[in-house]
């Protein structure tokens, strides 16, 4: 799922700034539990954020939350769980998904692809 919690085995979200944690409760109280929350507060992380906000915005748009974060750690570290399929993206947050992979570049990511491939 994300490159920060396959190799270190946690969240970066565990590692929020106060204001990211203040964007994420914006999202929330706007849009409740609603798939925009996926949208709105990653791409406030990206434009405010610090050097893992690309980590951050990835795992939001997957969406992991506060309340799910042990589980996507979990599914992180072992193949084969039903994450996605538990947590399947729209196509908005399929388009920003893929920016956030252009954006990193050559960096590997899930299933030791780069970003560039990622973004297909």
């Amino acid at each position: 799922m994300n490159y920060n919690i396959t190799k270190q085995g946690t969240s970066c979200l565990r590692n929020l700034t106060l204001a990211e944690s203040e964007y994420i409760q914006l999202s929330e109280k706007m849009f409740g539990e609603a798939s925009m929350t996926h949208i709105l507060a990653p791409l406030l992380i990206l434009i405010h954020g610090d050097s893992c906000c690309l980590d951050k915005a990835h795992e939001l748009i997957l969406g992991v939350n506060r309340t799910n974060i042990d589980e996507a750690e979990y599914a992180a570290m072992n193949p084969g769980t039903s994450w996605s399929e538990d947590h399947s993206l729209n196509s908005d947050q399929d388009m920003l998904h893929a920016l956030i992979h252009r954006i990193e570049g050559d960096k590997i990511g899930e299933g030791g692809y780069t970003g560039y491939e990622n973004a297909k």
